[in-house]
């Protein structure tokens, strides 16, 4: 069957329903962005929406910026360099990238810090500290805080491969999970059950899933299916609570970037489904598919510039897509996650990359956060 006839035969339900409202609030507008742009929000573990996010002036320098929730208002830190003075932790003088964020737990991150050719694994709980006696250069890094562990992408004489490392200051142990000459690991993730870790593999000519287990010695081919063949795969995410993976791709692979479209797709038991096909997904390195907190929904930027690139959740159970109501246009990015209110009820919190401002004379990227539902005090 042609692949776009299949496409549209999967689109998810569109609900008639009203719009989600999000109470958003605008968390960018600050001193410290002054000419810089917003990327890659993460949200953080614990009873406190908090998140980091890149922010990043796309020539000489990448920081990570931690905002925290308190009440009606915010506070915000941002990763200072190698000094301590308040001129280099806002970058001044300071050509380096920060960036691959990974929360540990609700106080401390990891992240990778690039400085003219070196880049190397840090830590940040109040100060940044590197791990040393790692023996390559660190692309990406995701954390296992149950099981203690790490999981990193790393080049070195062999090769840009997967490894693990755990024990004392996770450089005691370190176990090399791949050993691949003519394919790059990418987008990391890790079930939360189980601690198997899911990642992508790019080859010259096409791209495969990896997953390795915490008794297996090496990394060996992840769950395949033939359907998703007719896909790059671009970046990936553990459903919680089942073996799904959620992915986003490129159609149809191998096509230059111009001549092609972005996808949403589920892979469970072998079989793939587009859960969202005309998605859109911000240059560069695609973001992680954002996941609700419980693996039931899909949060995603339908690719529709004259509706201003609207956010949209599907739930994955009955494939029923609502948009959410935003007052934000030209988005480029979600991230979700979930945090206790007052009387301990879930709510989940969005966070929204658009670009501009109401009057068009703004073509920054913005961060914008807010809980679904009601929040004392927001």
């Amino acid at each position: 069957m042609n692949r776009i006839l299949l496409a549209l035969l999967l689109v998810p339900i569109l609900s008639a329903a009203a719009p989600l409202t999000v109470h958003v609030k605008l968390v960018s507008d600050v001193p410290e962005m002054a000419g810089k742009q917003v990327q890659l929000p993460l949200w953080a573990p614990g009873g406190t929406p908090r998140l980091v996010h890149e922010m990043t002036d796309r020539d000489k320098s990448t920081l990570l910026r931690i905002v925290t929730v308190q009440g009606a208002a915010f506070a915000e830190q941002s990763v200072p360099g190698a000094g301590s003075s308040r001129l280099e932790s806002l970058g001044a003088g300071a050509a380096r990238a920060d960036t691959q964020a990974a929360w540990w737990d609700e106080g401390t991150l990891f992240f990778v810090r690039s400085v003219g050719g070196s880049s190397s694994l840090h830590y940040f709980d109040g100060v940044p500290r590197e791990l040393v006696g790692l023996p390559g250069r660190v692309e990406e890094v995701v954390a296992d805080e149950p099981r203690g562990h790490l999981f990193v992408t790393m080049e070195d004489a062999s090769g840009l491969d997967v490894h693990r490392l755990s024990g004392e200051g996770f450089t005691e142990e370190r176990r090399r999970l791949t050993r691949t000459q003519t394919e790059v690991e990418n987008s990391l993730a890790v079930e939360r059950s189980s601690g198997r870790l899911h990642f992508v593999r790019t080859g010259s000519n096409a791209t495969s899933l990896g997953q390795a287990g915490l008794e297996e010695l090496s990394a060996t081919d992840g769950p395949s299916s033939a359907g998703l063949r007719a896909y790059e795969l671009l970046s990936l995410a553990a459903a919680p609570g089942s073996d799904a993976l959620v992915l986003y791709a490129r159609v149809p692979a191998g096509a230059d970037v111009e001549n092609s479209s972005y996808v949403l797709l589920e892979l469970v038991d072998g079989k793939v489904t587009v859960l969202a096909p005309g998605v859109f997904l911000p240059p560069g390195l695609a973001p992680p598919p954002a996941l609700s907190h419980d693996g039931k929904h899909v949060y995603y930027v339908l690719a529709d510039p004259a509706g201003g690139n609207p956010v949209r959740r599907i739930e994955r159970a009955s494939r029923t897509s609502e948009a959410l109501d935003l007052p934000t246009r030209g988005n480029q990015e979600v991230a979700v996650s979930a945090y206790p209110d007052a009387s301990g009820k879930m709510v989940p919190w969005v966070a929204v990359v658009a670009v501009g401002d109401e009057k068009g004379q703004d073509v920054r990227n913005h961060l914008y956060i807010g809980p679904l539902g009601e929040w004392s005090g927001w």
